[in-house]
């Protein structure tokens, strides 16, 4: 399956891949955590706590992204918490609220990733947001629906733009 978006300047072409069952089934025994809202987020669940934050925010969308490890390659610490720095910094300046949040895999077997929770954000955006950082997927949800793995990424051909200005 193949989508189109636009990054800045550049619009690029992406294939919705198949990741491997055993990937997927990590993404699913992970605990998505946002310690100052106290949300303890699951894919395919609902959540009470969460739609009454969103309902207090006015939100009827949310995002949980990182832009550490991009395509499940470890990077240092030092190199994923700048990544997520600027992840952040693009956020801020565009408008968005955010919270801290943490990918707590339920059996141990890799490094929890600091990540964001972004409430007001469209899955498109997100999406291209989780292109740009190089992710296979993200997590996102709409109020009154369950938490879904979004798979984004695995192959993208980037081409320049034109502006019809």
């Amino acid at each position: 399956m193949s989508h189109s978006c636009q990054l800045g300047r550049k619009k690029c072409e992406y294939i919705i891949p198949m990741l491997n069952k055993e990937l997927i089934e990590s993404y699913k025994a992970t605990t998505y955590f946002v310690s100052s809202l106290n949300l303890h987020i699951r894919i395919d669940e609902k959540n009470p706590m969460l739609e009454l934050t969103l309902k207090n925010q006015g939100a009827k969308t949310w995002a949980f992204i990182t832009a550490w490890n991009p395509k499940s390659r470890e990077l240092s610490l030092a190199e994923n918490q700048t990544r997520n720095q600027n992840l952040l910094a693009q956020l801020k300046s565009q408008g968005f609220s955010t919270y801290e949040g943490i990918g707590i895999p339920d059996d141990g077997d890799w490094t929890p990733e600091e990540s964001l929770f972004i409430p007001c954000i469209s899955r498109q955006y997100a999406t291209e947001l989780g292109i740009q950082y190089g992710q296979n997927a993200i997590v996102f949800g709409e109020v009154g629906k369950i938490a879904e793995l979004v798979v984004i990424s695995l192959g993208m051909n980037q081409e320049s733009s034109r502006s019809t200005n």
